[in-house]
């Protein structure tokens, strides 16, 4: 079945009914991942509310709105779509041509905005029968690329080195400790770094703040995190 990842955003509700319709109805291999910042970059911060990774599908973005206003919403599709296209494009193995083999989806689901648009080039729906439609007319031509898909999402915004992060310079510093548990988090095999995701807040001034969720890390992980703060 598909395994959802729970990461943060600011719509909970929507996305536990997006989820539960995908649990539901696509049993397949894929998994779906909640407030996945997979657009952020060095100097700016995008996350997508729900990114869904499926055999049968590809990479499905979800813009979801719990407000009665959707205006405005195709843009923000387009902007979700350039922006992981331009990283997907990075990877050749990806790539026929000038053809990316794993272009990215978008679907808006606004359940209050009463807004639906099944067939057309800016998918929306306001509620759960239109969005199954929607999703039921997505097909990927190309399933034997899900692994190569899903490992490239999963390096793009994946604990990591990068960006205007700082070197710790004392051992026992905060830093150093974070360094250092970063680092053992990066090693995990990939059923175990299902269970990290790393959600980055709006840099401040010059100063890059981030904030790392763990849910169900193995226990020796855990022990290894006491270790290092209890120095």
């Amino acid at each position: 079945m598909t395994d959802v990842v729970w990461g943060t955003n600011e719509k909970p509700v929507t996305s536990q009914r997006l989820a539960t319709l995908i649990e539901q109805n696509f049993p397949g291999d894929g998994l779906l991942y909640v407030g996945y910042p997979v657009l952020a970059g060095a100097d700016d911060v995008s996350s997508v509310d729900d990114l869904w990774v499926s055999p049968q599908k590809g990479v499905v973005m979800f813009q979801l709105l719990e407000g009665a206003e959707a205006e405005g919403f195709e843009a923000k599709q387009d902007d979700y779509a350039n922006k992981l296209e331009t990283r997907l494009r990075l990877h050749a193995p990806l790539m026929a041509g000038r053809t990316l083999l794993a272009s990215p989806r978008v679907v808006t689901f606004a359940p209050i905005a009463g807004k639906d648009v099944v067939d057309g080039g800016y998918p929306i729906a306001s509620n759960e029968q239109n969005l199954l439609a929607i999703l039921n007319a997505i097909h990927w031509d190309n399933p034997e690329l899900f692994g190569l898909t899903h490992s490239v999402i999963q390096s793009i915004s994946s604990i990591r080195k990068g960006g205007r992060r700082r070197r710790p310079i004392k051992e026992n510093s905060r830093g150093a400790i974070l360094k250092s548990l970063e680092d053992s988090i990066a090693n995990l095999d990939s059923l175990q770094s299902r269970a990290v995701i790393e959600t980055v807040d709006p840099p401040e001034k010059g100063i890059s703040a981030g904030k790392i969720m763990l849910e169900d890390l193995p226990a020796e992980d855990l022990a290894e995190l006491r270790r290092l703060l209890n120095g």
